[in-house]
């Protein structure tokens, strides 16, 4: 295996990046460290061309284009730093399918800031992007063998990815040629953002959009321990995203379904009783192990 190869899914609310050496799942949110305020934070620090950010920390950004985020550099370079010893890297990452128009501006994008310094654990090295492929999401699905043994052949294929600020959606013929591609403005943070809302209303609070997903995720509880306000929350999204995906894609009873993504498991049930062909892999680091294998193809 190529050791510097890294595969890198940086997504709204979490980044994936996996080489033969190390796989690390980060949020996909920074701060920018404040003397005073900052030196007790227990999240890992780091410098990225002189400016010092914590990992973990901070408030979600979110842009339909990733790569025109605030934190696009930071944590991509943080990411590959924290999986690889080798500073040359071969980059392979991806660009949503429905946006795969605009992936010449992100690969332009990337050659231009193609370097960067960084400090991590106290030790200085200068990252380097020799080569950098860009792929659109799901595309590179097909490299899972496991997963391409379940479906049926000789029929369409839809993969639906729920992530964090979209759902989207790609359309692949029965030899797995991308056809179609989508994106609905319903992601994993929609749910956050009306649990928050309701948390605030109902309890009297001021939670950040960061609390309210800790506690609709479980990490965090409220007092008196109450759930149930999820049920119908969770409802609503499932129904507005599913007549989304069936006015876009009205064959569904005739297509494999595949439901990837951090929000997969919320959309499964509902849609396997409506579909009985639907599959599931709801392992979130699963686009960036299938861009390492295209990479280890590309890159030998």
């Amino acid at each position: 295996m190529s050791k510097n190869i890294v595969a890198v899914d940086l997504g709204n609310i979490n980044t994936v990046a996996i080489s033969n050496e190390k796989e690390i799942i980060i949020e996909s949110r920074l701060k920018q460290y404040e003397q005073g305020v900052d030196d007790f934070n227990p999240n890992e620090n780091f410098e990225c061309d002189g400016i010092k950010y914590i990992s973990n920390s901070g408030k979600y950004e979110n842009n339909l284009l990733k790569y025109q985020k605030d934190n696009y550099l930071s944590l991509l370079y943080y990411s590959i730093t924290k999986v690889t010893d080798s500073n040359n890297v071969n980059l392979v990452t991806c660009i949503p399918a429905s946006q795969y128009k605009k992936k010449d501006e992100l690969q332009n994008y990337l050659e231009k800031n193609n370097k960067k310094s960084i400090i991590l654990d106290g030790k200085k090295r200068n990252i380097i992007l020799e080569n950098i492929t860009v792929l659109p999401e799901s595309y590179s699905f097909k490299a899972d063998k496991k997963l391409m043994n379940k479906i049926n052949r000789n029929v369409d294929t839809l993969v639906t990815d729920i992530g964090g600020f979209t759902t989207d959606l790609s359309l692949f013929d029965n030899n797995m040629n991308l056809k179609d591609a989508n994106s609905i403005n319903l992601g994993m943070l929609n749910l956050y953002k009306n649990s928050r809302e309701h948390l605030n209303i109902q309890y009297d609070l001021d939670l950040s959009l960061e609390d309210a997903k800790d506690i609709f995720d479980g990490n965090k509880q409220l007092l008196n321990g109450d759930f149930s306000y999820k049920t119908e929350i969770v409802k609503r999204f499932v129904v507005n995203l599913i007549n989304e995906i069936k006015i876009l894609y009205p064959n569904l009873k005739n297509s494999n379904i595949i439901l990837v993504g951090g929000g997969s498991n919320i959309l499964y049930s509902t849609m396997k009783k409506l579909y009985s062909q639907t599959i599931i892999d709801d392992d979130v680091k699963l686009q960036s192990r299938c861009l390492y294998k295209i990479g280890e193809k590309l890159f030998k």
